[in-house]
This record gives C-alpha cells, sequence and structure tokens, in this order.
C-alpha cells in the first residue's frame, strides 16, 4: 500500500516514513502547502495521513478541498494531531476522515491504527 504522510514540519513526515517503511510499507512524506492536492493526483496514495495543524493550509480545509475534487475524493484520509481536541475530532469524521491519530510516537499504538485503516 501507498502511504503519504503530509506535514509542515519535515521532521515529522521523515519519522513516520521511516516506521512506515521499517513495517513493510511504501510510504513518503510531503509538505503540505499549496501544491498538496496536485502532488497527491500524482502520487495516486491509498492512505493520506494529514496533520490537522499546518500552513498556511490547514489540515481540515484540506480534506474540503479533497472532498471537492472528482478526482481525489476517493483517497482514505486519517487525520494526525499533536492535540486531541473533540470538535475537530468531530469535525474531521464529519468531513469524511477515518480516524484521529494523536501525534506521540507511540509506534506500539500508532502502527496498529494505520494498518488496520489500510486492511478496510
Amino acid at each position: 500500500m501507498n502511504i503519504v504522510v503530509v506535514d509542515d514540519q519535515e521532521l515529522v513526515y521523515e519519522s513516520f516514513v521511516i516506521v512506515l517503511c521499517a513495517a513493510g510499507h511504501k510510504a513518503m512524506g510531503i509538505v503540505g502547502n499549496t501544491q498538496t492536492l496536485e502532488k497527491l493526483r500524482h502520487l495516486k496514495p491509498d492512505l493520506v495521513l494529514l496533520d490537522v495543524d499546518m500552513g498556511p493550509v490547514n489540515g481540515l480545509q484540506l480534506l474540503r478541498q479533497l472532498n471537492n475534487d472528482p478526482t481525489l475524493r476517493h483517497l482514505w484520509v486519517a487525520m494526525l494531531t499533536s492535540t486531541v481536541d473533540a470538535a475537530i475530532e468531530a469535525m474531521a469524521r464529519s468531513l469524511g476522515a477515518l480516524d484521529y491519530l494523536q501525534k506521540g510516537w507511540d509506534w506500539g499504538h500508532l502502527l496498529p491504527r494505520i494498518e488496520g485503516l489500510l486492511k478496510r
């Protein structure tokens, strides 16, 4: 499965890519910005791990844009966050996010949840 991690912090997406690749997945990271949709069209991932809090376009805005794009609305998306916020999680899920994952580097918890998403 092809996984793309979208975050505005290179260290974050590189860490995810290293762990996901070590677990046998094909993964790459991209910086979340105004060109993210075009990059996702080109990469055609099976799963997108999308950071909630980034600029200039935040993760919820990107999720809305994905939903409005006929070539991308089929993508499976899980949100990544460093802060748990029930209202933001509810909004993300209402926009179609499959999961809301807290960054915390607890790979024993995160990796099984990500792999569970890939089995859907």
